[in-house]
């Protein structure tokens, strides 16, 4: 029986491999542009990159066990069917559930160790990946304006510009939105300019012309103010241009174990 029980153990094996890689690096090929754009569009080391991509694989692994385990069974149990292995076996006089034990018992080990990471590894891991992505987020040595895409890159500020000349960094139709005052809502519109950064990259400098700046001062209800300027200068300091790596406490539910959402 010993025989038995290692022979359909061993047709499950290569099938749970083959899927679990399939479906793994499915799911990876989609992690693949985040990964080029923090290397090529933030500068960032490829350490750090392969790092997010880890902490990223626990969650990863936790879709695609449950579904190599089902594409396994599928596998290994409809090649036995179709190779009458099965009705070899039970010519035998052995019956399905006798047949089926190895199995049940192997789903049961991999059920018991999902819930343990899911519990344990899981948590853990998806905080420590959104912390690391916070991280990265405020960093911009690299903040690049796209034609026709509100750019986000400098934490308070929205940017939409209609054409960019990268070489002579040049801009045209700047839409800016100052959000770093909760009370003032500033809105800066320019028909062309020109980006400037300091050599650091901590600052970053738009030098517009033939524009408008809006104000509104929701404090005062009916506060609006219009002006016009030929040439303006407006400059944004403080941009972070090494990574920080920080620790938050605070967690989301997908970053809690069960008994923390009990504690909660």
């Amino acid at each position: 029986m010993w025989i038995l029980s290692r022979y359909i153990l061993r047709e499950h094996l290569g099938p749970f491999l083959f899927a679990l890689f399939v479906v793994l690096f499915v799911l990876i090929l989609d992690f693949i542009p985040q990964m080029l754009d923090l290397i090529i569009g933030k500068n960032i080391a490829i350490w750090t990159v392969l790092k997010l991509l880890v902490l990223n694989l626990a969650w990863m692994l936790a879709l695609a066990v449950p579904m190599a385990v089902l594409v396994c069974t599928l596998m290994a149990f409809g090649r036995l069917t179709g190779d009458k292995e099965i009705l070899a076996i039970k010519s035998l006089g052995i019956n399905m559930v006798r047949l089926m034990l190895p199995v049940i018992v192997a789903a049961s080990l991999i059920g018991a160790g999902l819930i343990w990471f899911n519990n344990n590894v899981l948590p853990d891991a998806n905080h420590a990946a959104a912390n690391l992505r916070s991280d990265i987020g405020r960093l911009r040595p690299t903040f690049q304006l796209r034609p026709g895409v509100f750019v986000n890159d400098i934490p308070g500020y929205v940017i939409l510009v209609d054409h960019v000349d990268h070489l002579q960094s040049k801009i045209w139709g700047v839409v800016i939105y100052d959000r770093t005052n909760p009370l003032v809502t500033r809105t800066i519109t320019a028909d062309s300019g020109v980006v400037e950064f300091s050599p650091q990259g901590e600052t970053v400098t738009f030098y517009l012309m033939d524009g408008q700046l809006h104000e509104q001062d929701l404090d005062k209800r009916g506060s609006y103010r219009l002006s016009e300027f030929r040439s303006q200068t407006f400059r944004v300091e403080n941009l972070d241009t090494e990574l920080r790596e920080t620790r938050q406490e605070y967690r989301g539910d997908r970053e809690m174990s069960s008994g923390m959402l009990l504690d909660r």
